[in-house]
């Protein structure tokens, strides 16, 4: 859900528009995404490379990333910003960079639950007080991951019996 583009306004609240601008091998693409932030910001794109496999596709990548072995299925997505220059940029708007690690774990002792680890770091770039950035965007965040949560367990969580 995380990996597919088209299900991103599902729980992504700042995605304004995005595409792939590339797609080297069947775990790895470079993203454009274009950022909404909250009034009095103006919007953000970032262009990023982003790595995504599993533990069971992919198990040699999954332990050469540095992941645990675990026996639950689990995914991991990693994004680092590109430089600037390495695609054009857009008009009107401010380049921001943003990487980040996503683990996604299923847990078997609980088939609806999942496990998310997250850590994200992003500059927005101009000239934004902290104290105002923090005000605005940590609400939203928030409500970022429950939709996140709520995308996973409509798209993807084991269904039980009843629901099948």
């Amino acid at each position: 859900m995380i990996i597919k583009l088209e299900t991103r306004k599902e729980w992504d609240p700042h995605a304004s528009s995005f595409q792939c601008l590339d797609k080297p091998s069947s775990h790895e693409d470079t993203l454009e995404d274009e950022i909404l932030l909250p009034f009095p910001f103006t919007n953000r794109y970032v262009v990023q490379r982003r790595c995504y496999t599993n533990n069971r596709d992919n198990p040699q990548l999954f332990e050469k990333i540095g992941c645990v072995k675990t026996t639950n299925k689990a995914w991991i997505i990693l994004m680092e910003p590109l430089e600037e220059g390495s695609y054009p940029t857009k008009e009107g708007l401010v380049r921001a960079e943003s990487a980040s690690v996503t683990l996604i774990e299923e847990l078997s002792e609980k088939p609806k639950r999942v496990a998310i680890k997250m850590t994200s770091e992003v500059n927005l770039k101009g000239k934004i007080p902290g104290w105002l950035l923090q005000l605005t965007v940590s609400k939203d965040q928030a409500r970022g991951i429950r939709r996140f949560i709520s995308a996973y367990r409509e798209n993807f969580a084991p269904k039980s019996q009843e629901e099948k």
